[in-house]
């Protein structure tokens, strides 16, 4: 992820004018219509990173807004003190609701009196755009500018790295207060040379670390995300991005979700070996035991193993909600392995689960190089669906089901 290195400023340089003083040059804007459209979409992969970050990775939020925008406005984004249109917006951990300005322009460094002009940008008039520090005359509202640029003099102390990092209240420039009334402090922050670049690489880390995203899928993703993100700033009203939609997004291009964390510090059960064995040599595996004893991370190892071994690999997730039939692949894409999480129900039978006890055996003897699977349940589910033909060809031995905190 992109990091704000630290600049040397002097210690007077506090961004603000003293008497006497020639003040800075002011920002300048940029011109002409392909500025306009770098600015666009600019704005649209911020808001895919956003989308990225707090609904599938940190799963901070569950949706994500889009205020509406159109091709008139583009030009007037390229003013100085004028902030995107596209402006993504989310409930977060802690009820608290974020509001995401981005800004793209000559990055010239923010100082505090650039940054409170883009506060008060907009209009007090019904109908108009509201004023970004009117959001936050609500004490549970967070906003963030994201900008390629950076920030200097007192403005550095709004400098974070993330959607979810606040800003340190201590260095809150005191010049702010008399714009932003209502304890503004850790509530206002500039994610600063997050640039186009770096947004770019920003996605691409997530698409193919934490969401699996096969490389030769990845560009057909993105292009799939912006059109999904510019569908919804079209028309009158703000566009609604669900944590299910964008999931099924993501799993349409062979993504599945995992926490790169949790594998980092996976620590293989007794029988691990025993499982790559199952699948390598059957194409197959069924992790059965108990909740808790870590089948959903021994699931995900052998599927983040298995994209490894094979950067053509298709990893699809397919649960309780899904048909057997979305397990049988009508044209050849290339290889791919099904991961198969709970398909009877995670606490009791779900409905329509006799479907996956009559056709899974079905599959699992079709099961090769090409069409590989990978299934979690738990044991009283797979007893009380009436499955019983699995368990020897398929589960690894009793004798070596021992793993984090139970069996497997």
């Amino acid at each position: 992820m992109s990091t704000n290195e630290p600049s040397s400023v002097d210690a007077g340089d506090t961004g603000e004018v003293s008497p006497g003083q020639t003040p800075p040059p002011s920002r300048q804007s940029l011109r002409g219509a392909a500025a306009a459209q770098a600015g666009f979409d600019y704005q649209l992969d911020v808001s895919i990173l956003a989308a990225l970050q707090l609904l599938l990775i940190s799963k901070a939020a569950s949706r994500l807004v889009l205020e509406p925008a159109n091709e008139e406005d583009l030009e007037a984004d390229l003013q100085p003190n004028v902030p995107g249109r596209v402006q993504p917006s989310a409930t977060v951990t802690g009820n608290q609701k974020l509001v995401v300005q981005v800004k793209l322009d000559n990055g010239d460094p923010w100082r505090v009196e650039d940054f409170e002009a883009l506060l008060k940008h907009g209009s007090d008039k019904k109908g108009g755009r509201r004023k970004a520090l009117h959001h936050l005359d609500d004490p549970n509202t967070r906003y963030l500018l994201v900008t390629n640029a950076d920030a200097t003099g007192a403005a550095r102390g709004l400098l974070v790295q993330g959607f979810e990092e606040l800003s340190d209240k201590a260095s809150f420039p005191a010049s702010l207060h008399a714009t932003l009334k209502s304890l503004p402090e850790g509530r206002v922050a500039i994610w600063g040379k997050l640039t186009e670049k770096q947004l770019a690489s920003d996605i691409r880390e997530l698409m193919s670390d934490l969401l699996h995203v096969p490389k030769v899928e990845q560009q057909k993703l993105l292009e799939h995300l912006r059109l999904e993100a510019k569908r919804r700033t079209r028309g009158g009203a703000p566009g609604i991005w669900t944590r299910d939609d964008l999931l099924a997004t993501v799993r349409a291009h062979g993504g599945f979700l995992a926490s790169s964390a949790s594998l980092e510090h996976f620590v293989a059960p007794a029988n691990f070996d025993e499982m790559v064995r199952l699948l390598t040599d059957r194409n197959a595996v069924v992790l059965r035991g108990p909740s808790g004893t870590g089948k959903t991370q021994a699931a995900l190892k052998l599927c983040d193993m298995a994209r490894r071994r094979d950067g053509t690999l298709d990893v699809v997730s397919l649960g309780p909600d899904d048909a057997p039939t979305n397990a049988r692949k009508v044209v050849d894409t290339g290889p791919t392995l099904f991961y198969v999480d709970d398909p009877w129900g995670q606490y009791s039978l779900a409905g329509g689960n006799e479907a996956w006890t009559e056709q899974l055996p079905r599959l699992l003897a079709k099961a090769s190089p090409g069409h590989q699977f990978v299934i979690t349940t738990r044991s009283d589910m797979l007893h009380g669906a009436g499955v019983r033909c699995l368990h020897r060809r398929l589960c690894p031995p009793a004798s070596c089901r021992r793993a984090l905190a139970g069996s497997i």
